[in-house]
């Protein structure tokens, strides 16, 4: 039996501190194709292994992507 995949946009969050010693919280977005949102999430955690990084997932959504088009020679993690 083949897995459903779909993609989920999650915004990941997590404070650090700036030149002048100020908590600034950083908010960045993954795009991320996985079985469900648990999965998503997993994936997610993974990635950040072996950072200092202490983050916490702040929102997720599923999307419906048709088609990713990439030029030629490029990598999607480039």
């Amino acid at each position: 039996m083949d897995k459903t995949f779909y993609w989920f946009m999650v915004t990941a969050q997590w404070s650090t501190e700036d030149d002048n010693g100020k908590m600034k919280k950083i908010k960045e977005k993954y795009l991320v194709k996985a079985v469900s949102p648990t999965d998503a999430e997993s994936i997610i955690t993974k990635d950040f292994e072996g950072s200092s990084i202490k983050f916490r997932n702040i929102d997720m959504k599923e999307i419906n992507i048709t088609k990713i088009l990439v030029p030629e020679n490029v990598e999607l993690n480039d």
